[in-house]
């Protein structure tokens, strides 16, 4: 275990925002009066949410809260930039289209101008920040998925009050993320971002002067991944831009039976970096910031912000998850470099909360640094007051201490190594199955985040939608984090506040017909009901408070389905979709009813643990350990009892890059999604296996196709006839046929493509189901089990 971090203290905080309505994702101005500005997000605890802006003048007051209304029922984080005595306001709000840019001016004795729209885009305009030039001038930053892609762009807003064109300012083919901006001397705006141009997450720096843009210049070119990036200038120009490191084939391969080289989950460290632009070259600090960064600290130090006090000195601010248990405590801490070194951290008082947040830092007119955050006051012994409300989050605000005189610092020329190679995008397989054309899109419904304790292994639920969009490439992606329960209360889990920010990210995040998130959440019960994920079609469905005691009724699947139809499937035009998990691994499933129509499909390997097909399949039919040694609760058992069920593969916890969940859309929407998952038209795989399966009936003419999942009637004289075709990334070691668990084909091809037809020659009166399995040689470890995929049963009727 890793020890507590040395540090130098905690500097004190002052709350901003009232005490009792959830108040989050804050941004700060200090103008030229000395007047302290914060604007933050507060939720009303059922359906909207409202941006509120606050002024701390001479008095040392602060004003009641301005609300910046745009007719929009949801915001993320906003921005302020000091123009004179008053602010302009930035913010992303959700109207009818997504989420664009609206922007408004405040003075000093609080009047609002007129709120007026900045971007009108077809998909989420965020991530926005900004930076005045002192003559009215504001920059504007933010992050655009308007082209099917994150792509960063920048404007400026004039003295005069106008706005001037967007501007691209990234130009890879792939997502750019989360810029930062800062000014220099002659008020030229410097602007970073990461990028996954090459495969890993670089970071770049341009400058834009409010009509043209400079030249693109490389921060990082390693081959781990180097995100979350800020951007600060010195007095001598000097451009200061830091970030953190996770390692090399982040959200790569990693599971529990194998590994890409360095892949160990998505949180498995975070380092800080820190370099200097100047006249065109690439410098980084003489002083190490890993000599100061001690025991846990070394291992988690994250989210950077970067800022120069008045005196010159450079200041590093960041995230650091201090405490693991009893639940996930993250902090911000803030150091500065002096001539001997960069000092040891100070804690920021009443800063804990969840991972991904990120500050907002100041400079007074006497040059000292605010900085304003939120945080909802977890630590050992706090917890929510029920099972349904949150800790409420509250925004603060600190003072960094004085710095006398800047550093002489000392800085050295790096040498980047050269780029990794361009990524590219992959394509959509299509499907034909008789007349009708699917295509794929692949997924993941259950992705645990930082909201439910884990974050040794799970991202936050940020990192886990560029995980989703970059490295896997998904065209889904659903996070997993536990509905909080009675019988066993836990400290943390998805109450009312994670829920109605989940849901947020859905909207963030996604872009049809690119990429979309699902509105989802983990059910977590006992024997006999296990755990489920439940997924929304739409937003706005309740969470299911449960008792989770080994005898209490709620753990009856039937009693799940019923509250889901009563409570979830009468809001207009809701569909869902429930998919049991863990069932032969524990907390166990038992199949002693018939399941409902929505609760479809299987997940039927997690690379967190393993597959989950039969009782004790021999080594090479199998992938990971975590098989039960009690029979009747794996999904041919669900089979055998007539239930009709569908296969996919999630990840769970930790693994990355190693669950498909492949489903045969009609379209890429969600509601074509929802469609083919109640169809069961899936399949599962712990590699980008694909498979393409159907079952025609030649006795019809013309003959009659039918698509995986589909219940059929045929005749004992006359069998569908199974099509198959598969293409994987590795070779092929072994096909099979399934029919109610005896093989009834199977073939070795050794290659990594494969196409044949089969034919049931016994079939007998009465249900039976079918469906093809195939094994791939595992190219992280050969010699180990293999990587496995299983297209979903035709259930055939015989007569």
């Amino acid at each position: 275990a890793l020890l507590p971090a040395k540090i130098a203290g905690e500097v004190p905080a002052e709350r901003v925002s009232l005490p009792a309505p959830q108040s989050d994702f804050p941004a700060l101005a200090v103008t030229a009066d000395g007047a302290v500005w914060v604007a933050y997000v507060e939720w009303n605890g059922v359906d909207s949410d409202r941006v509120l802006v606050r002024r701390k003048g001479a008095d040392g007051k602060w004003s009641r809260p301005i609300e910046l209304s745009d007719g929009c029922f949801e915001h993320y984080t906003p921005a302020l930039a000091p123009c004179g005595t008053g602010v302009v306001a930035i913010w992303p709000g959700h109207n009818a289209a997504g989420f664009d840019l609206y922007w408004a001016r405040i003075d000093a004795s609080g009047s609002l101008s007129d709120v007026r729209q900045l971007t009108k885009a077809k998909h989420g305009d965020f991530n926005v920040r900004c930076a005045a030039d002192g003559q009215g001038n504001v920059t504007v930053v933010w992050q655009s998925f308007r082209n099917d892609q994150a792509d960063v762009y920048a404007c400026r807003l004039t003295a005069s009050g106008q706005a001037t064109p967007p501007v691209r300012v990234s130009p890879s083919d792939a997502n750019d993320w989360e810029p930062a901006v800062a000014l220099d001397s002659e008020g030229v705006a410097w602007i970073v971002w990461d990028s996954y141009d090459r495969g890993n997450y670089d970071v770049f720096l341009r400058s834009f002067d409010g009509k043209k843009l400079g030249k693109l210049i490389a921060i990082t070119t390693e081959p781990s991944a180097q995100f979350h990036t800020t951007v600060a200038v010195d007095a001598k120009d000097r451009k200061w831009v830091a970030w953190d490191d996770a390692g090399e084939n982040w959200g790569k391969d990693f599971s529990r039976t194998s590994a890409a080289r360095g892949s160990r989950g998505l949180h498995f460290s975070r380092t800080l970096g820190v370099r200097v632009v100047d006249r065109g070259l690439i410098y980084a600090p003489q002083a190490e910031l890993k000599k100061i960064l001690t025991g846990r600290m070394s291992r988690y130090a994250e989210l950077p912000t970067l800022a120069v006090d008045g005196s010159g000195t450079i200041w590093l601010i960041f995230r650091h998850w201090t405490i693991a248990k009893p639940h996930e405590m993250y902090h911000f801490y803030a150091t500065r470099l002096t001539n001997d070194g960069w000092t040891l951290p100070l804690r920021l008082g009443h800063s804990s909360g969840r991972n991904t947040q990120r500050p907002d830092v100041a400079r007074a007119p006497d040059g000292s640094l605010r900085v304003v955050y939120s945080s909802d006051g977890r630590a050992p012994g706090v917890k929510p007051k029920d099972a349904v409300h949150a800790l409420p989050y509250v925004t603060y605000l600190a003072t960094l201490p004085d710095s006398q005189t800047a550093a002489t610092v000392s800085i050295k020329e790096v040498t980047l190594p050269d780029p990794q190679p361009k990524w590219h995008r992959r394509e959509r397989p299509r499907h034909q199955v008789g007349d009708k054309e699917y295509i794929l899109l692949l997924g993941d419904c259950h992705r645990h985040t930082d909201v439910r304790g884990h974050s040794g292994v799970d991202g936050s639920a940020l990192d886990t939608y560029r995980y989703a969009l970059d490295p896997a490439q998904l065209d889904f992606l659903g996070l997993g984090d536990h509905n909080q329960v009675t019988a066993g209360q836990w400290p943390d889990g998805l109450r009312d506040y994670q829920w109605w920010y989940e849901q947020k990210f859905v909207d963030l995040f996604t872009h049809e017909p690119v990429f979309m998130g699902i509105y989802s959440y983990e059910h977590s019960l006992s024997r006999p009901s296990g755990h489920r994920n439940i997924l929304h079609l739409k937003r706005g469905a309740p969470m299911r408070l449960a008792d989770r005691s080994k005898d209490s009724p709620d753990n009856q699947p039937p009693n799940l389905w019923q509250w889901i139809e009563k409570n979830v499937l009468t809001q207009q035009g809701q569909k869902v979709v429930l998919v049991p998990h863990t069932f032969a691994a524990g907390p166990l499933a038992d199949w002693n009813w018939p399941n409902a129509r929505f609760d479809c499909l299987l997940e039927i390997y997690q690379g967190c643990r393993g597959s989950y097909e039969a009782w004790r399949l021999p080594p090479g039919e199998k992938r990971g350990p975590t098989q039960t040694n009690e029979p009747g609760h794996f999904a041919r058992d669900a089979l055998r009892v007539g239930n009709v069920y569908g296969f996919v593969s999630f990840s769970d916890h930790s693994s990355t890059h190693n669950s498909w969940a492949g489903v045969w859309a009609e379209a890429p929407t969600r509601e074509a999604l929802f469609d083919a998952m109640l169809a069961r038209r899936t399949f599962g795989a712990s590699d980008e296996i694909i498979l393409k399966v159907a079952a025609v009936d030649r006795s019809q003419n013309p003959p009659r196709y039918h698509a995986v999942g589909e219940r059929i009637r045929a005749k004992v004289s006359h069998p569908p006839t199974i099509e198959m075709e598969i293409a994987a990334p590795e070779t092929i070691l072994r096909v099979d046929v399934v029919r109610d668990g005896q093989y009834v084909f199977t073939t070795h091809p050794k290659r990594r493509t494969f196409r044949a037809t089969f034919t049931d020659a016994n079939p007998q009166p009465g249900d039976s189901y079918y469906y093809v399995r195939v094994f791939q040689v595992d190219p992280e470890n050969p010699d180990g089990d293999p990587e496995i995929g299983w297209a979903s049963p035709i259930f055939v009727r015989y007569d």
